[in-house]
């Protein structure tokens, strides 16, 4: 081969560097509405009660709550 055909000829990268090199980018950051972020607060409370040991804080409703708050929130 000539060497300016060496040259030209770029690095090819699979398909599996291709897909880690994007799992690695941070996703973009998401403007957070104070109010949204204090209605899920709010209802995360609600739904878990006042101790962290009582009967609702081991509840789904608790947990679905607190995940609603913590995607509103960041």
């Amino acid at each position: 081969m000539p060497e300016n055909e060496l040259q030209l000829e770029l690095p090819k990268r699979d398909a599996t560097e291709e897909a880690r090199s994007h799992a690695l980018k941070p996703p973009p950051q998401r403007a957070v509405d104070p109010r949204v972020c204090e209605s899920a607060r709010v209802n995360w409370q609600n739904a878990c009660g006042g101790s962290p040991y009582s009967y609702r804080s081991r509840s789904q409703m608790c947990t679905e709550a607190y995940t609603i708050y913590r995607d509103s929130c960041g």
